[in-house]
């Protein structure tokens, strides 16, 4: 059974409409072309207190509470954002569990298109299925270690989405998101 935390709330909004809200995932398994079979698990399923801490030094990177950070643009803002962490070690193998891929140098990359299947498929109690703005999956690949990232991608036909100061314009009607590993 997955492992759903709200970390944070998020600022109140009508029923009807979520506030901006961040992911943090625990990838499950791996598209790795060198694979006999395409892929493998992420290493990082197998160590839920490992993901734990590389996802709060994450949020505290973000919402710039790090020692000595300079960046901190985000900290005044930090409450607004509603937060919820995603660990399922039970994911079977399977395409639409792999939300990262290996390159051919050393760099893992977000399957973009992934995401937001992926997403449908948790329950959050009190608030139904999963939707986010921003993604950050966790990878644990014992063999990539450069992260990468796509932009953002945005419904502008769907009321409140398409004027946010942290969204890019996209064309895909999918929620926004963004990838983080390691």
């Amino acid at each position: 059974m997955a492992t759903v935390r709200t970390i944070q709330q998020g600022m109140i909004k009508p029923e009807e409409h979520w506030p901006y809200t961040i992911v943090v995932l625990a990838n499950p398994w791996i598209e790795a072309p060198e694979s006999p079979d395409g892929f493998v698990i992420d290493p990082i399923i197998s160590n839920e207190d490992v993901f734990d801490e590389r996802a709060s030094f994450l949020l505290e990177a973000i919402f710039g509470r790090l020692p000595g950070q300079g960046e901190t643009m985000l900290g005044t803002m930090a409450q607004d954002f509603r937060v919820i962490s995603v660990f399922d070690a039970e994911r079977p193998r399977s395409d639409e569990n792999a939300l990262i891929s290996h390159d051919n140098t050393n760099i893992v990359v977000p399957r973009q298109d992934k995401f937001a299947p992926f997403l449908e498929t948790i329950e959050v109690t009190g608030m139904g299925r999963l939707k986010a703005d921003v993604v950050f999956a966790i990878t644990g690949s014992a063999t990539h270690d450069r992260s990468s990232a796509w932009f953002t991608l945005d419904d502008e036909g769907v009321a409140g989405r398409g004027h946010h100061p942290l969204r890019r314009a996209g064309t895909a009607k999918q929620p926004s998101r963004v990838l983080q590993a390691r």
